[in-house]
């Protein structure tokens, strides 16, 4: 099984990898230039294809990284989706 790369660096990348084990990704925000809470997320995966990830996000418990819609995700980096329904625990559709 190759290994998965999953990274932000590119313009607009916003994330740090705090670890990948197996097929779990921890990462968390990259607050570089502000002290307020926000949850952007932007980053890519290589290696990953036929795979199933499982992203754990670090989050304060009173925080959500989330947007009231849920994540949303691109296979392309130009036609973005909404994971619907959408929990925690939702796994992205491999396309």
């Amino acid at each position: 099984m190759s290994s998965i790369a999953v990274d932000a660096a590119f313009p607009g990348g916003n994330m740090i990898v705090d670890g990948v084990t197996g097929d779990t990704v921890r990462l968390r925000q990259d607050l570089r230039d502000t002290n307020v809470w926000w949850f952007y997320w932007h980053f890519r995966v290589r290696g990953a294809a036929e795979r199933t990830l499982k992203f754990m996000f670090d989050e304060p418990p009173d925080r959500s990284v989330f947007g009231g819609m849920g994540p949303c995700f691109s296979v392309d980096g130009i036609d973005w989706e909404w994971s619907r329904p959408w929990t925690r625990d939702c796994p992205i559709p491999n396309e």
